[in-house]
């Protein structure tokens, strides 16, 4: 990246800056605008990767309309009512090898409080004493300025992942559409 100025990405671009990313074990954040291939690009990542023969899932999480608990679990007591313990969402991979993308699109959206849930996931990888898969990558997907209702990630978000920027003005991108095209 050249100094004063950001560099967008094509979505073939960013698929291959991802790749590498979850080989360096960096969680990434794709910024860009609206119908730009964020979300498409993640996909296509997930389908490429199951033509080789093993299986990668993907688990999705559009934040933008979950609160809290449905990342963090829901608080209930246990059988003597001497402590609290939670109801995990199913849509995470507690507890299993499996391998793939937990895909949290529309970070900035998200309430401040989800995004908070959604960075023990983020960061460690452990919600309330439960490990998700070591094999699972985090991915983060935001409009960023360039759409309404979007808020400024924290501190403690935007310094654990890698920035990548997509847009469609970049250079590769009409090289992009014409082959998905």
């Amino acid at each position: 990246m050249k100094q004063g100025k950001v560099e967008f990405l094509s979505p073939k671009q960013l698929k291959r800056a991802i790749v590498v990313l979850w080989k360096a074990k960096i969680p990434a954040a794709i910024f860009g605008g609206p119908g730009c291939g964020k979300t498409t690009s993640v996909y296509e990542i997930i389908d490429d990767l199951n033509k080789g023969g093993d299986e990668f899932k993907m688990w999705p999480m559009i934040l933008s309309y979950k609160g809290p608990e449905d990342v963090g679990g829901v608080p209930y007591p246990n059988q003597d009512h001497t402590r609290v313990r939670y109801l995990l969402p199913e849509d995470l991979p507690f507890g299993t090898e499996e391998k793939g993308i937990i895909f949290g699109d529309e970070f900035d959206r998200a309430a401040p409080e989800t995004q908070n849930s959604f960075l023990q996931i983020l960061l460690g990888g452990n919600v309330h004493g439960k490990r998700i898969s070591p094999n699972a990558y985090v991915v983060l997907a935001m409009n960023g300025t360039s759409d309404i209702y979007t808020t400024q990630l924290s501190n403690a978000a935007i310094t654990r992942v890698c920035t990548l920027f997509v847009s469609s003005h970049s250079d590769e991108f009409l090289d992009s559409y014409d082959e998905w095209a």
